[in-house]
């Protein structure tokens, strides 16, 4: 008769332990895809990049963050949260979206038109896909030269 409950304990101890080696198999699936692109001042891309900004724009006492007339190339990194890790990164659109998921991440670095003034974005998609907003998490601005060596 003590055979039965130890018998159950461990078939229960068992299951317990599969339920949780597949839940941590689940949390491991849901991986970061970043992809990072190039534009030079002037293309149409970097043209649409000022607009997002224009449009997901953050004021601080009635002045806007970031100096949209002083942008030059701009680096844009997108990172996407996905639970399908065979989906490769270049399938992520190079357009910034205007919508994401939580923990979906933009961040935007400009070096001047002048090359002596460095500035960056970077938001976060807070709240849910469908009622949610891109939430500017910091900006920085630095007047140091950002010219390459050739």
């Amino acid at each position: 008769m003590n055979r039965l409950p130890r018998t159950l304990g461990l078939a229960l101890l068992g299951l317990c332990s599969t339920g949780l080696l597949a839940n941590a198999g689940l949390a491991q699936t849901r991986m970061d895809r970043t992809r990072t692109s190039e534009f030079p001042a002037g293309s149409a891309e970097a043209t649409d990049i000022r607009q997002w900004l224009q449009d997901h724009a953050h004021y601080l006492n009635g002045n806007m963050i970031g100096e949209l007339d002083k942008l030059g190339t701009l680096t844009v990194t997108w990172q996407a949260q996905q639970s399908d890790p065979a989906t490769p990164d270049d399938d992520l659109p190079l357009a910034l979206p205007a919508s994401g998921a939580s923990g979906d991440r933009i961040s935007i670095s400009s070096c001047g038109s002048d090359k002596l003034e460095q500035q960056s974005w970077r938001y976060q998609w807070a709240g849910s896909a469908s009622d949610g907003s891109w939430v500017l998490e910091s900006y920085h601005y630095s007047r140091t030269s950002c010219a390459t060596e050739d």
